[in-house]
Parts: C-alpha cells; sequence; structure tokens
C-alpha cells in the first residue's frame, strides 16, 4: 500500500517555484483491496490535529465541528494550535494559521509564533501569518469604544 497526500511541482528557469497540492489517494498493491486503519487513525487523532491536517476530508469534517465552538472555547484550543504553528510541516503550519485567521481570536500569545512565521521559506505560511499579524496590530472594537 502506498499513501499520498499531495503532489508537488517545481520549476525553474530565472526563479525556482515549488508548490504543493494537497490531495487524498490510496495506492493498493492487492487486488482486494487497501487496509486504510491509517484513515482510521486520522479520524480518530486529537482535535487539534484534525483541525490542522493535511488530508481534506478528516480537516473539513473537523472544521465542520469547529463551527458549533464559541469564542471562549476556541480560545482554549489557542495553545495547540499555535503548536501546529511551530511545526516543521509547511501544510501543518499554513492550515494552523488558516484556521487562526478565520476564527480572528486577538490574543498576545499569537505574536512570537506570527513574527517567526511571517519569514517561512513557504510565500502561503508568510502571507497568511503577516494577514493574521496585521489584524492583531489593529485596535480592536472594545479598545476604540474605551478610548
Amino acid at each position: 500500500m502506498y499513501r499520498s497526500d499531495s503532489f508537488e511541482i517545481s520549476m525553474w528557469g530565472g526563479a525556482r517555484l515549488e508548490h504543493a497540492y494537497p490531495f487524498e489517494k490510496l495506492w493498493c498493491a492487492q487486488a482486494d483491496g487497501c487496509d486504510n486503519s491509517e484513515l482510521v487513525a486520522a479520524e480518530s487523532a486529537p482535535f487539534e490535529e484534525r483541525l490542522t491536517s493535511i488530508l481534506p476530508s478528516i480537516r473539513a469534517a473537523a472544521l465542520a465541528e469547529a463551527e458549533e465552538l464559541d469564542d471562549e472555547q476556541r480560545g482554549e484550543l489557542l495553545p495547540s494550535i499555535v503548536e501546529y504553528v511551530n511545526r516543521a510541516e509547511h501544510r501543518a503550519r499554513f492550515n494552523a494559521l488558516r484556521l487562526l485567521k478565520d476564527w480572528e481570536l486577538r490574543d498576545p500569545l499569537l505574536t512570537t509564533p506570527l513574527i517567526e512565521a511571517m519569514t517561512d521559506r513557504h510565500p502561503g505560511v508568510s502571507r497568511v501569518a503577516t494577514s493574521v499579524l496585521a489584524r492583531l496590530a489593529e485596535p480592536s472594537d472594545t479598545l476604540a469604544e474605551d478610548a
């Protein structure tokens, strides 16, 4: 059995461009089918891991589950999500940052990992980190009301 969750296209010329495209595919050598225990393990992984999964169907199911969470519950998940921002695998970092962007959480805990992610060699990661950090720098509505 061969498990593939992305393919990468690389081009060279005046500049080098690499981009990974996520997808899910199980390739089986056996005629009677594959053991998909890997997918079952992914589906039973911790919630934070499923939210940042590089497997689109696992992440989509977790995101649907996360829509039911209120801001306080999302805030409780924040330290765990920040751990994924610091991970070595760029797709998990990118997915964690997209999640933080969508949730629009404003927390000083995010500042240091976002500054580090801004210099990531993968443009998608650095772009989303910059966007989230810019939002954190904006005054919140509650601060504007207090002024």
